[in-house]
């Protein structure tokens, strides 16, 4: 008879003494139960060694597992034979014995104390003695049968094909690892998630972590990478990374630099001063509301006892600034009134007259001023109206500058009296000929043309343009007419560059230039 193995006994934990029948064919053994030999321990991979049963002997081969195979001590790498009174261990402490036919199978015994276990002892002993005396007898036997037929070997049997049984595949590990977005800027904060299926242990950047969740980071550095692993079943390690991008800070924008006075602060009625601002590191810059240059003077003419000017600054960066100058016009004393005596007959009332009422120039070039004149006599209030100065109560003699804002403008002067008594008033009214407002020509630029432009990022998305730029015809920035000493801020980064910030230029000789790349500042 053959001394192939047929079985493997369980030598130790606890499935000692569990025997396996080796059939023919493949045997895998693993924890799990789908192999055909089981053995519950957690060392012990689900898929951990195979088995093939073949007519010339019993194999054995490790599936890559965790802590391995190992037969007579030796490590398994590549197939290996078993024999009878081998020992195969699988995982860290389970141990298999190999035995052929009439191999015992290992029971634990619990020790018996006295005369009654040397009993059981010797029993046992003797049963032994029995069996191995009967399975020689029967080798004796068989040996001295004839054959039945001494002219013709016995026809060798076909073996029957045993069906291969597929191996169970060890789960694959299932990683998702994501991130809101992958740039941020610094100081600000993102959340990791992640989910991992079909694996022993998880870790985050070293870190054991569960299988799901979310972890808040705050990267400080430029680059910043954040490692998940995971440790598979059958112990393979599989990892993902994701690296978050922190973009340089751009440096703060130049401090805001602002002046803005006044030549005069107290002026007389009818007299002009002039306003005069220098502004630094602005991308806009208006004076009574109208857009200006960063630099300038204007002259004005008060007529309110406080009038005020305000000038408004958007910086480069946040909300706008404002300064304020107040110029003072003091009121012209009246005359006082000497008191009638009430014995006195009253004078007979007079009736007021208009001595003079006109203006220096009836015709004006378009945003030029001039100056309207009057006396009046007998008159206890008068009345000067029209244009741009609504109705206004002014002395008996007097001046006032005005700028007439549209063609054809007309100014009245109303003087009223009273006879005192039934203060029945007599009123004469003269309307000054009408101010002719002529359109002003534009003298042509003198000099060669000077260009100069540039443009920085500002925060966020966002860009600054700035020129200053003599001696052209026109000039527009996005289709909108500019002057030639401006600046603006376009937020749009799906536009930049070339769709906005696109400075026309066109010079005296009508030649057109466009700007739409721009230097930096």
């Amino acid at each position: 008879m053959s001394n192939q193995p047929q079985t493997l006994v369980v030598q130790n934990g606890p499935q000692a003494g569990q025997s396996f029948t080796l059939t023919g064919g493949f045997l895998t053994i693993g924890r799990t139960p789908g192999n055909q030999i089981v053995i519950a321990d957690g060392t012990i991979s689900r898929q951990h060694a195979r088995l093939t049963v073949q007519p010339d002997g019993v194999f054995i081969e490790d599936l890559g597992s965790s802590n391995g195979t190992f037969v007579n001590g030796q490590r398994v790498i590549n197939r290996v034979a078993l024999t009878p009174g081998d020992t195969v261990k699988v995982g860290t402490s389970i141990t298999l014995g190999v035995q052929g036919v009439g191999g015992l199978v290992p029971v634990p015994v619990q020790a018996v104390s006295g005369s009654a276990g040397r009993g059981l002892t010797m029993g046992l002993a003797a049963l032994v003695v029995i069996i191995v005396i009967g399975v020689a007898t029967w080798f004796v036997v068989q040996s001295q049968q004839p054959s039945e037929t001494d002219s013709a070997a016995p026809a060798t049997e076909e073996p029957t094909a045993t069906p291969v049984p597929t191996p169970t595949p060890v789960p694959q590990v299932v990683l998702d690892f994501t991130v809101d977005k992958t740039t941020v800027q610094l100081g600000e904060c993102v959340t990791l998630r992640w989910r991992v299926e079909e694996a022993k242990e998880v870790r985050l950047d070293g870190e054991s972590v569960p299988p799901e969740g979310n972890r808040k980071v705050c990267p400080q550095e430029a680059t910043n990478t954040y490692r998940l692993t995971a440790l598979s079943l059958d112990g393979e390690t599989e990892e993902q990374a994701l690296s978050l991008t922190v973009p340089p800070t751009p440096p703060p924008p130049p401090d805001l630099n602002i002046e803005f006075v006044a030549a005069q602060t107290t002026v007389s009625f009818g007299e002009c001063t002039e306003l005069r601002w220098s502004v630094e590191n602005a991308l806009e810059v208006r004076l009574a509301g109208d857009k200006v240059g960063a630099t300038g003077a204007e002259r004005v003419c008060p007529e309110d006892p406080q009038t005020s000017y305000k000038l408004v600054v958007q910086p480069l960066e946040g909300p706008g600034v404002e300064q304020v100058v107040t110029i003072d016009v003091p009121a012209t004393p009246m005359p006082t009134a000497t008191p009638v005596p009430t014995d006195t007959p009253r004078p007979q009332a007079q009736q007021p007259y208009v001595d003079k009422f006109i203006a220096d120039q009836t015709a004006l070039n378009q945003g030029s001023c001039t100056s309207l004149r009057w006396s009046v006599r007998n008159a206890q209030s008068v009345q000067l109206s029209g244009g741009e100065i609504g109705s206004q109560t002014v002395g008996r003699e007097g001046a006032r500058r005005v700028c007439p804002p549209t063609n054809g403008t007309t100014y009245s002067l109303v003087a009223a009296g009273s006879d005192g008594s039934d203060q029945r008033s007599l009123t004469m009214a003269v309307t000054v000929p009408t101010v002719i407002v002529q359109p002003q020509p534009v003298a042509p630029p003198s000099g060669p043309a000077s260009v100069n432009v540039c443009a920085r990022p500002a925060e966020g998305i966002c860009y600054n343009f700035r020129w200053d730029i003599e001696n052209v015809r026109e000039i527009y920035f996005d289709g909108e007419g500019v002057g030639g000493h401006d600046s603006r801020k376009v937020c749009d980064a799906e536009a930049l560059p070339g769709e906005r910030g696109r400075l026309r230029i066109i010079h005296t000789d009508g030649h057109v230039e466009e700007i739409v790349a721009w230097p930096p500042c």
